[in-house]
């Protein structure tokens, strides 16, 4: 007798997959077991690479344009490249450790670039980022997200 499956071949849809360079790049740090946490700690180790590409090439766009004048900015912007390209270390003191230090340093930052330079410099507009903090935190961790 023939079976159901063998009538319906269900064929697999090929997926999107990273290359294995970006992978271990994305990975890096990441030492838990469960699945859920080592997602999130990927999230986070894509946003503090974005942040360290912003960072970068911020640091190009002022050293461009009055030099003496951000000075000041340019040392807060490479200490945020150092800090975004060395937050994947903090994964192994606990699940949000690394996430938490990012989000603290993004508010820091900016938060003194704003006081800096007042609201003429948008770089308040980096605030409607906070919902990716969600990500970061995941939800049931909604309480720290909410800090």
């Amino acid at each position: 007798m023939t079976r159901l499956h063998d009538l319906v071949r269900f064929e697999r849809v090929p997926t999107i997959q990273m290359p294995a360079w970006l992978e271990r790049l994305v990975s890096i740090g990441v030492v838990s077991d469960d699945s859920k946490v080592v997602r999130r700690q990927k999230i986070t180790n894509v946003a503090s690479f974005a942040a360290a590409a912003n960072g970068v090439s911020r640091f190009i766009i002022n050293s461009m344009n009055d030099v003496e004048h951000f000075a000041l900015v340019q040392t807060i912007v490479i200490a945020l490249i150092v800090v975004a390209l060395l937050i994947h270390r903090l994964h192994r003191w606990g699940d949000n450790a690394a996430a938490t230090a990012l989000v603290i340093w993004f508010v820091v930052a900016l938060v003194f670039a704003v006081v800096l330079f007042g609201t003429d410099s948008q770089v308040q507009v980096y605030f409607v980022l906070a919902a990716v903090i969600l990500f970061l935190f995941g939800l049931e961790n909604w309480r720290l997200a909410l800090f």
